[in-house]
């Protein structure tokens, strides 16, 4: 196992599962199925917020962020690449939502 891993690991561990011989339930995940999943995580991120506890915060926002990355990725069954439109748009947002962000 790596000690550290990034952005491409991340892209890799989500082509395996949604490809042949992966796993048959990321593999069937559409937008509107992971819904529920969005859902839940952010609640047990909101949770883990409001106990104060940093370590199921971290792990909590892990699961939270997976399953937001498992979202666009379930359009590339339609041969739609959503990294450049997905990926790009995060620092505008984030500079919407934080007034004193020099992300953008």
């Amino acid at each position: 196992m790596k000690k550290n891993y990034g952005f491409k690991d991340l892209v890799a561990l989500m082509a395996r599962l949604r490809g042949p011989g992966g796993c048959p339930w990321d593999r069937k995940q559409t937008h509107k199925s992971l819904l529920k999943y969005l859902r839940e995580e952010s609640r047990e991120v909101a949770d883990a917020i409001n106990k104060g506890d940093p370590d199921d915060v971290c792990e909590e926002l892990g699961t939270c962020c997976s399953k937001s990355f498992s979202t666009p990725r379930s359009r590339l069954k339609n041969a739609v690449s959503p990294w450049p439109t997905w990926w790009m748009a995060w620092p505008k947002n984030w500079s919407a939502a934080t007034p004193t962000s020099s992300a953008a």
